[in-house]
């Protein structure tokens, strides 16, 4: 669960030292070994500085069981905004790691259409969705099939393009989605936006646009859908 060591966070804490801020190390004993969930980037950095002798400062848990609990006290931490340094992307790679319900559902189905969640931050380039915590949010709200029906089309417009896959589009098309389920025609919708629409067309006219929140991206989409056709056009006084 723990995430990968960063040499840049390891250099700040030598470089800008201060004992003041520095936390305890988190560090749970089980079967006879302490692990330390949280603060190893502050262990390190302070090795760095003092030497393999110099005694860090630790808060030590007895009633965690296995390397499961700790990967949740890791997340539980840090969702709660203790660290700053720890990015969505890293608390998934926690999540996946222990396979939590939630986040393993939401990669199967992610991996249906092609697509990756990365879990170290040099993830990047097409068929990659950074935008987790976008990508967790719609789960929740629309659920599996709406869910399903949203990263479908998206592939088939767009391809997987990492212009895409980026929370602006995921977040849009979850409303147009939402909004507009089981009215709009699925096929229509894909080739407009394939053969009209880029992705990053619809972040830019989005980002222009005087509507608020996610409204801005799936007026866009709307508009792209309704562009084409004489008949069947959508209500866009829904949005």
């Amino acid at each position: 669960y723990q995430r990968d060591i960063h040499k840049d966070i390891i250099n700040k804490i030598v470089k800008d030292f201060d004992y003041h801020k520095v936390d305890p190390v988190k560090v749970s004993f089980r079967d006879g070994v302490y692990y330390a969930f949280d603060g190893q980037h502050t262990a390190i950095g302070l090795y760095t500085k003092f030497g393999q002798d110099y005694l860090v400062p630790c808060m030590i848990y007895y009633d965690v069981c296995s390397w499961t609990d700790e990967g949740e006290l890791f997340e539980g931490r840090n969702k709660r905004g203790f660290s700053k340094s720890v990015s969505p992307v890293e608390l998934w790679k926690s999540r996946l790691a222990r396979g939590e319900e939630k986040a393993t559902k939401i990669m199967r189905i992610a991996e249906k259409y092609g697509l990756k969640i990365p879990t170290e931050r040099n993830c990047k380039g097409d068929g990659w969705v950074r935008a987790v915590d976008a990508l967790e949010s719609i789960y929740n709200d629309l659920g599996d099939q709406m869910f399903n029906e949203v990263l479908l089309i998206i592939t088939a417009a767009w391809n997987g393009t990492k212009e895409s896959l980026v929370a602006p589009i995921l977040r849009g098309m979850a409303l147009f989605v939402k909004t507009y389920y089981g009215e709009y025609d699925r096929k229509a919708l894909i080739k407009r936006l394939n053969t009209n629409t880029s992705a990053i067309q619809v972040v830019s006219a989005g980002k222009a646009s005087v509507a608020s929140g996610n409204a801005k991206y799936a007026r866009e989409i709307l508009a792209a859908y309704n562009k084409h056709t004489s008949s069947g056009k959508l209500d866009e006084r829904k949005l």
